[in-house]
């Protein structure tokens, strides 16, 4: 089985090694990844990064989410932007804080919401 140190040794030009085929590369990834897949602790851990830095996989139309988002915010609530983060966490939909913030600029431009700047963030509110 290939471990990390048997990688190490064979690190330098290892990208020049894969592009041209070097069989041992080959075999050390082959083993590698047989390794990670047969692990399901890995490969959940994996999955879950992949999950997290991959729009992709949570994309969901703006229209949803702005409409969650207006939803959180009654015209008598004013939210952070990490306030909002979490309550759409809790609906299931997974958002980096900037995110939700080109969201809110969005709504914003529309004139469907406000922001007053507190401190060190935003405090972000419905128009009625």
């Amino acid at each position: 089985m290939a471990s990390s140190a048997v990688l190490s040794e064979h690190w330098p030009g290892i990208i020049t090694r894969f592009e041209n085929e070097d069989p041992t590369i080959l075999t050390i990834g082959h083993d590698m990844a047989r390794r990670i897949a047969n692990d399901s602790r890995k490969v959940s851990t994996l999955m879950q990064k992949a999950h997290e830095h991959s729009r992709n996989s949570r994309h969901l139309p703006a229209e949803v989410v702005q409409g969650h988002i207006l939803t959180l915010l009654t015209s008598e609530t004013q939210l952070h932007t990490i306030d909002l983060v979490i309550a759409l966490q809790e609906l299931g939909i997974v958002l980096s804080p900037s995110s939700v913030r080109q969201h809110l600029q969005m709504l914003k431009s529309s004139g469907v919401v406000g922001r007053h700047a507190v401190g060190m963030g935003d405090l972000w509110f419905r128009i009625s």
